[in-house]
């Protein structure tokens, strides 16, 4: 199992593009730097389109940049093959996506332990029912997606993202679709998990972006 380190995600002159089928190219990102603290929370702003689902994929190993590089500590994933990167994301990345991405037909603790599908360790269903209750859902561990609220599923997406203890939380609009009671909740939560892990957030949300300790801002 994994500790949690605090290590630094950094960012230099990250580029992405592509080609939509015609000579022109493409250019999501231009030259992005971002370091990405443990301690703090990190926010990516801009309108949809901008490119800020890119550069959660970007530092994630998901993909590669056009050029520039992306280290974690003295890790550079653009000098990893992609099973590199991925044993790489196994161990160090949780991510917790939009609209919480839970299996319906799995409770909410079964949904939590499915990054250890394969590998499952005597007590994991504790461990489960002890991430539910840091997103403070202790009571609803044998609750179906569908029992739940919205806010509840995408708590329920984070507890999962948290199951390997990785150094870097990434999140993807967790506060879309909530209202704003949920929405505070969660924000909440992604600052208090910061304190000891580097934490990144891509948002829309006013109010998740003005609790950011730095910010970054697609145009």
């Amino acid at each position: 199992m994994t500790t949690t380190t605090a290590t630094t995600l950094r960012l230099r002159e990250v580029t992405f593009a592509y080609r939509a089928g015609t000579p022109e190219e493409v250019r999501v990102l231009d030259g992005v730097d971002l370091e990405v603290a443990p301690g703090l929370l990190t926010v990516v702003a801009g309108r949809s389109g901008s490119g800020k689902t890119t550069l959660l994929r970007i530092a994630s190993g998901l993909i590669l940049p056009s050029s520039g590089e992306v280290r974690w500590g003295y890790v550079a994933l653009q000098d990893l093959d992609e099973d590199g990167r991925a044993r790489w994301r196994r161990e160090n990345v949780g991510m917790a996506t939009q609209g919480g991405g839970l299996i319906d037909n799995l409770t909410a603790v079964e949904n939590v332990l499915l990054p250890g599908i394969g590998r499952r360790e005597r007590g994991d269903v504790e461990r489960g029912a002890g991430l539910l209750s840091r997103v403070r859902l202790a009571h609803r561990t044998r609750h179906f997606p569908g029992q739940l609220s919205t806010g509840e599923q995408q708590r329920v997406s984070i507890a999962r993202a948290l199951y390997n203890d990785p150094g870097l939380l990434i999140a993807d609009e967790p506060t879309a679709n909530l209202d704003r009671g949920n929405a505070d909740d969660v924000a909440g939560l992604l600052v208090a998990l910061a304190a000891d892990r580097a934490v990144l957030v891509a948002t829309h949300d006013s109010e998740l972006i003005e609790r950011a300790d730095t910010l970054l801002t697609l145009d």
